[in-house]
């Protein structure tokens, strides 16, 4: 492991304190450069995150892409001391690696199958939630932060125009229900300063079935 991982070892560490999860497997184990990417089926080159997930008769294989540029960009404009528009991007990139990540190896620990959808859903809802409290922790006001990310995060997204129709269905409703969710979250919380209460709430909806979730939201 060299230094420049450091970023997701971080955020993987954050994850689990939001989320109160005990660490299973170090996420960095299952980085992979460019080349073994390639190599990897289904593989898209262009993206900057790719999560891949193999499942056979020993188990199940699991391999995280995310762009060297994108971690070497957080290590030199490093978010955990100032996360701000320059950086956003970049960290939300890797921090959706790491959500996917943890999340199917959690529900894989407790024998729960996982939708794509729902990776999606709960990645949208992490990249929120993370920034948020980063920014706090950074000295913004709760309902500033909450209002600047909700605009950037689920107003100005864009997807990709050769993404399969059934795709960008997959990945709209993902961002819609993650919207309605987290606009909740800093019209309850963020007037009254409870970052404890958001806390536990989000805690409470990771643990929610999918079904669940699109209620929630």
């Amino acid at each position: 492991m060299s230094s420049n991982d450091d970023i997701l070892s971080y955020l993987q560490m954050s994850f689990e304190d939001i989320y109160a999860l005990d660490r299973q497997l170090d996420v960095r184990d299952f980085l992979v450069q460019p080349e073994v990417r390639d190599s990897i089926p289904g593989h898209v080159k262009g993206l900057p995150e790719q999560f891949f997930v193999s499942e056979n008769d020993e188990g199940m294989e699991l391999a995280l892409f995310i762009e060297p540029e994108i971690i070497s960009g957080l290590e030199a404009d490093d978010p955990r001391r100032s996360l701000h528009v320059g950086n956003l991007e970049n960290f939300w990139i890797a921090a959706e690696g790491v959500s996917h990540f943890i999340f199917l190896v959690w529900r894989a620990q407790l024998g729960r199958p996982v939708t794509h959808l729902e990776l999606e859903l709960q990645a949208e809802v992490d990249k929120f939630v993370r920034g948020w409290t980063l920014l706090v922790e950074q000295g913004a006001s709760m309902d500033e932060a909450a209002s600047a990310l909700h605009r950037v995060l689920f107003k100005r997204y864009e997807l990709r125009n050769d993404l399969p129709e059934e795709q960008w269905q997959m990945y709209h409703a993902a961002s819609k229900a993650a919207e309605r969710f987290c606009y909740r979250l800093g019209q309850e919380f963020s007037r009254r300063h409870e970052l404890d209460a958001m806390r536990r709430r989000v805690r409470d909806y990771y643990r929610l079935g999918l079904s669940e979730k699109m209620r929630a939201a």
